[in-house]
């Protein structure tokens, strides 16, 4: 059937027949839509959300290296005269009371990740000076009930809320004392 099918369409007189021939389709006229929006961003959301989120269009910023670089800002600042901030191999930074030399070792992380409790717990000494205080520093934005605050506090281990610029400028103008 199929092929007698096309052994019809070959013929001329077939061929001018609109309805038999592909390139005689009828389209209706292009509809157009008020948006506020241009087309070029209508495209790019439809793109976006379809198959978009499958490409990584846009560089992921790290968390984690934000609030650090924003805590030596606010202690550069704002705390120059009272602490002391650096880096540290073990720890996320060090941050040191030119009053009474405590150092205060920090790690950022949330305290609903069990990793990044894992880590703090890890790294903090069994043996502590009397001078080093170990904080754990949290950002995580809802707090959801678990036994990690415990852990932490079983190996002296402070939790602070380190989620806003608010809560870091708190948290150092609480070490400054």
């Amino acid at each position: 059937a199929m092929v007698e099918y096309l052994n019809k369409l070959q013929q001329e007189s077939k061929l001018r027949d609109p309805y038999q021939y592909f390139h005689n389709f009828n389209f209706s006229e292009p509809k157009h839509l008020a948006s506020a929006k241009s087309e070029e961003t209508i495209f790019d959301e439809l793109f976006e959300s379809y198959i978009g989120y499958k490409f990584q269009t846009e560089e992921k910023v790290d968390r984690r290296i934000q609030l650090i670089q924003e805590s030596y800002k606010i202690v550069k600042n704002d705390f120059k005269n009272f602490i002391k901030i650096h880096q540290s191999k073990q720890f996320d930074f060090e941050i040191e009371n030119l009053k009474n030399s405590n150092i205060y070792h920090s790690n950022i992380g949330s305290i609903a990740n069990k990793h990044d409790v894992f880590k703090m717990t890890m790294e903090t000494p069994l043996h502590k000076k009397s001078v080093d205080k170990y904080h754990f520093l949290d950002i995580a934005t809802i707090i959801k009930e678990n036994d990690s605050k415990e852990r932490l506090a079983l190996n002296s281990i402070t939790v602070h809320n380190y989620a806003s610029d608010e809560e870091i400028y708190n948290y150092m103008e609480e070490i400054a004392g």
